[in-house]
């Protein structure tokens, strides 16, 4: 049956236009409701071509982006949009957000923190280093832990905090006070009486 895309307008007639009738005869009109509305399903974690394929049928269009900030599996749905469970009109277009993959997190800990930085930045994440008190036996400079740790997959972009060990500060012996000198005391003179010329 014939669709209208605006609500209330004439889609078909029975008898159909041109037929001729008697005066007075019955005609059944066919009104439009509008375009039928379809509900977005739940392709999130669906592949690419599965979730196009699942909107596609349903009557819709997609057009895909890359979604770089998702940790899941390379060319895995991360999200839609409209988001799914939304009502659109057929022929809508949908977004599909499709993963990078993510990123594994390089491991640093032992590197300087100059290095760990570079190293960290290269693959495509924003540092923060904080310094502390490091486990015993760590050289002062270097990271000695990261969050998150070596290994994790973890969005571009994201924030990888590293734990620079601090420089250990001396510490300083006890002075003692210095002894004060004593002045030398005064010879008292000795005898009595007049020395004689």
């Amino acid at each position: 049956m014939p669709s209208s895309d605006k609500v209330g307008i004439v889609v078909s007639s029975n008898p159909q236009f041109g037929t001729k009738v008697a005066p007075h005869s019955n005609v059944t009109l066919r009104v439009s409701a509008g375009p039928k509305k379809v509900t977005i399903p739940n392709v999130v974690g669906d592949s690419e071509s599965t979730a196009q394929n699942q909107l596609q049928g349903l009557g819709l269009n997609v057009t895909t982006k890359a979604a770089p900030n998702s940790t899941l599996a390379q060319g895995k749905v991360a999200r839609t949009d409209p988001a799914v469970g939304t009502q659109v009109k057929q022929g809508s277009t949908v977004v599909l957000f499709v993963s990078g993959g993510g990123t594994q997190v390089p491991s640093v800990i032992g590197d300087p923190k100059s290095t760990a930085e570079s190293i960290l930045s290269n693959a495509g994440f924003q540092v923060k280093a904080v310094t502390a008190a490091g486990p015993p036996g760590s050289t002062p400079g270097t990271v000695f832990s990261q969050q998150p740790s070596n290994g994790t997959t973890a969005a571009a972009g994201s924030t990888v905090t590293i734990f620079v060990a601090a420089a250990t500060q001396p510490t300083s012996a006890p002075t003692s006070a210095s002894p004060t000198p004593t002045a030398p005391a005064t010879p008292t003179p000795t005898g009595t009486g007049t020395p004689t010329p």
